[in-house]
């Protein structure tokens, strides 16, 4: 706790006197100022973020219907889909080619799929499934290898060294034994680096998603009721990202009692839960208990400081007209995913103006989606 509080307090004298560029140990180090800016609601077009939009539709014949989608990947020749409960590739044209694995709790097979990870580089695709296990799967679908990860985690990231890094379900525990909130495998599951918690939390509330991304392949993660977004590389971190909360600031180790009850103090207090980040933008996805539990997509500028809270939770689509568009993936720094229910969709496109020539492109695929075909992955390209 010491050593995170003196990088704040650094961050902040540097933050007060220069602007953070000109920082010469932390050059990336970005201030978001929450509570200023939380009322900050406004409708940003998607041309703001790319240029063109390409629109994938994916086969809907029995063996590869999906009702939703929970994990995507994009590469130049394929697609790899979840739905928590399959991984189906596609190629880019949207053409159903396989099944990875199947589902099942024998050996080489996986039960509900928590997070998927692609190598490339070594044609593997891992596949955290439940009771901590990673299953190791070749381009072709055939199964490598599989091994247990030792520790409670839905979420993993690989960087370009092949190693897997993990963040551990944060539970408050009251003994004084250490509790680590990142850990660094590689890629046949041998620890490299435990990473502890900063802050100690006693109370049972089981934390299961928290900040962690690859950007220009280093690691960037955020411990649950720290403000304080760090990226690590060298064995080391660095502060990255300061949030500041203020009085919006939601409880750092909530009762199971207060959540279930619905505890009225926690109303309208808020956290970041999810983080993305290209060259010029942080994209912050923030969670509210209202006395409902709601989430706001928000986009910062890193150069301005301005912080926005979307309208309709998305970019408007001013380049073909559709659905409002958010990255729920970004690939290479630069290219973004969405997707969209095709149901969604298509209402969607209803109560835009047609004949237009930005929306001649979309029509086309509107035309031959019914409210049952698969989801559309929707490409955004700069």
């Amino acid at each position: 706790m010491k050593v995170s509080s003196f990088f704040v307090f650094v961050a902040i004298l540097f933050l007060n006197s220069c602007k953070f560029s000109n920082y010469k140990d932390y050059d990336t180090l970005y201030r978001v100022n929450l509570e200023r800016d939380i009322n900050n609601i406004e409708s940003m077009p998607l041309s703001y973020l790319g240029s063109k939009v390409e629109y994938v539709c994916l086969e809907a014949e029995t063996d590869c219907m999906l009702r939703k989608i929970s994990k995507i990947f994009v590469s130049e020749s394929f697609l790899l889909v979840s739905d928590s409960y399959r991984l189906l590739e596609f190629d880019r044209s949207g053409r159903y080619i396989r099944l990875i694995g199947s589902q099942g709790r024998g050996p080489g097979e996986y039960d509900k799929i928590w997070n998927i990870a692609i190598n490339e580089a070594d044609r593997e695709i891992f596949i955290l499934s439940s009771g901590g296990k990673i299953l190791v799967y070749d381009f072709d679908g055939k199964f490598i290898r599989d091994f247990a990860i030792g520790f409670p985690g839905i979420q993993f990231v690989l960087n370009e060294n092949s190693e897997l890094i993990f963040h551990q379900i944060n539970i408050g525990q009251k003994s004084n034994e250490p509790v680590y909130g990142f850990h660094i495998l590689t890629n046949h599951g041998k620890t490299i680096k435990k990473i502890p918690n900063t802050l100690k939390r006693v109370n049972g509330v089981a934390i299961t998603n928290s900040p962690l991304y690859m950007y220009k392949n280093t690691i960037n993660f955020m411990e649950f009721g720290v403000d304080t977004l760090y990226t690590y590389e060298h064995n080391n971190k660095r502060p990255h990202i300061l949030f500041q909360y203020g009085n919006l600031k939601f409880s750092t180790d909530p009762t199971v009692d207060q959540i279930l009850k619905n505890d009225k103090t926690l109303w309208g207090k808020i956290y970041v839960n999810n983080i993305q980040e290209t060259e010029k933008s942080l994209f912050i996805k923030i969670s509210y208990l209202l006395p409902h539990i709601s989430i706001s997509n928000c986009i910062y500028d890193k150069l301005s400081g301005k912080l926005t809270i979307l309208k309709d939770y998305g970019f408007a689509n001013d380049i073909y007209g559709g659905i409002p568009f958010w990255p729920e993936t970004i690939i290479n720094d630069s290219i973004m995913v969405d997707f969209a229910d095709a149901y969604d969709l298509i209402n969607s496109y209803k109560k835009d103006v047609k004949g237009t020539e930005r929306s001649a492109q979309l029509e086309n695929i509107i035309n031959n989606l019914t409210e049952t075909s698969n989801p559309v992955i929707m490409i955004l390209y700069p």
